[in-house]
């Protein structure tokens, strides 16, 4: 008997993971893990959904890096400026930030608490007095983890590759654009499952229209309906001929 999601995993179309955009971004700014205790076990991690998850903290690490160089340069030059002066120099750090959302509220730093963005959201120039800039300058005591505190805010925003496409009360799944593979994500922001897409035996992938191809996959998966899931990966030419009637004749 063959397992339905360990097969499609085992016999994806060859890709070279440290190629694709995630991949690369991960492997070179992966040493900034080291120096924070809190996520340094996501330095050795080697699975995709994993390297989305180091990802966000690297990503997040960036922009902190950013603002602290901001503030350095700006020294005490920041107490003979005005609010809408220091406001100013923010928009322009992030204006290319990536973010999720808090609230309806923009937030830009999932490494620290709701709090901690909610306020920086409203009046960013606190980020200049006490106790916010000991946050800053003290950083792992602060730190959260933001896969459990924000979740599904955060894997849905523009830290990530991911796109969202079906869930239910407990789980998300996301689709990741280069790793071709759908991710099941529940309330922990741990994976619940890995569903895998174009096995070896497919010539020519159709990437078109790929989101709308993949609803009717996930609503299977949703419906847990393991027939009517590895019909609808073939009908959206997910998986070949050869794989459908593998699937069909010994999956579980």
């Amino acid at each position: 008997m063959i397992h339905l999601y360990e097969y499609l995993y085992r016999h994806q179309k060859a890709r070279n993971l440290d190629l694709t955009v995630d991949g690369e971004y991960f492997l070179k700014h992966r040493d900034e893990l080291l120096l924070r205790p809190r996520y340094s076990a996501l330095y050795e991690v080697d699975n995709e959904f994993d390297i989305v998850r180091a990802n966000i903290i690297l990503r997040s690490l960036d922009t902190l890096k950013t603002l602290n160089t901001a503030i350095q340069k700006l020294g005490l030059d920041t107490n003979k400026m005005d609010d809408s002066r220091l406001k100013a120099v923010f928009a322009t750090i992030f204006k290319n930030a990536p973010y999720f959302f808090i609230e309806d509220e923009e937030a830009y730093f999932p490494l620290f608490s709701r709090v901690f963005n909610l306020i920086y959201g409203v009046d960013s120039v606190k980020l200049f007095s006490l106790p916010l800039n000991r946050m800053i300058e003290e950083l792992d005591g602060e730190m959260v983890d933001p896969f459990e505190e924000y979740n599904f805010p955060l894997f849905g925003s523009n830290f990530t590759q991911l796109v969202l496409v079906g869930g239910d009360k407990t789980t998300r799944a996301y689709y990741h654009l280069d790793f071709q593979m759908v991710f099941i994500v529940n309330r922990q922001g741990t994976l619940d499952t890995k569903i895998t897409l174009f096995d070896s035996k497919i010539r020519n992938i159709n990437t078109s229209h790929i989101i709308s191809r993949l609803k009717p996959v996930i609503q299977a998966y949703y419906d847990n309906n393991r027939i009517k899931m590895i019909d609808m990966l073939y009908q959206g030419e997910f998986i070949s001929s050869y794989a459908y009637n593998l699937l069909l004749g010994k999956m579980v």
